[in-house]
């Protein structure tokens, strides 16, 4: 699994961030299917992987700043209006 830096992040689109957000809960959440077809759940284990994904990729964009509120460390020590 790749590991991504800030500074890659930042290089990214939101497309490309939630293309792979999506990516990794599918891959995660497809435990469901194996549980599905092991008989130990209930129901459709490839829509549970799917639903993950969705309420996700919702939960990124809820809490999405912006590419104008990305900023390093050292913005954090800096005041309001300087």
């Amino acid at each position: 699994m790749i590991k991504y830096t800030a500074a890659q992040f930042r290089e990214m689109s939101v497309p490309a961030i939630e293309a792979i957000i999506a990516r990794r809960i599918y891959e995660a959440g497809m435990i469901f299917e194996s549980l599905e077809n092991a008989g130990m759940i209930v129901g459709n284990g490839y829509g549970i992987a799917q639903q993950l994904v969705d309420h996700s990729v919702k939960v990124f964009r809820e809490r999405w700043k912006g590419v104008s509120h990305v900023y390093n460390s050292r913005d954090v020590t800096r005041k309001e209006g300087m």
